[in-house]
């Protein structure tokens, strides 16, 4: 009896566990993205235009020619963009490098009149 006891109690665990997940997931699939309204606000006014865009998290590139490290914000051109993807002329060093950077990521975008 005490082992049916404890099969029963973990079944019940199992459950309520899996039913917080569940009603964690689609709570997330609701909620707006506030940053992706943002940038869909934004992106067209900064079409081809010397900007200086932030990210809500650091990117890590595997090329040479780029630095490491993309902090937190950057400074380039906007080249092109679509629903998820952005096309970015960024100024690294002495060149000119492209990043495709997922929408989701900016969080802001600050034009620099030279």
């Amino acid at each position: 009896m005490n082992f049916n006891t404890f099969l029963l109690f973990i079944l019940l665990y199992y459950i309520y566990t899996l039913k917080d997940d569940l009603l964690n997931k689609e709570d997330k699939k609701s909620a707006p993205n506030s940053s992706s309204k943002l940038t869909s606000i934004l992106l067209p006014d900064y079409l081809s235009k010397y900007c200086k865009i932030f990210l809500a998290k650091p990117l890590y590139t595997v090329e040479p020619s780029v630095s490491s490290l993309v902090e937190f914000s950057f400074k380039g051109t906007i080249l092109e963009f679509d629903d998820d993807w952005v096309l970015i002329e960024h100024d690294c060093k002495k060149k000119k490098d492209t990043l495709i950077i997922k929408r989701s990521l900016i969080l802001n975008i600050i034009q620099i009149i030279d």
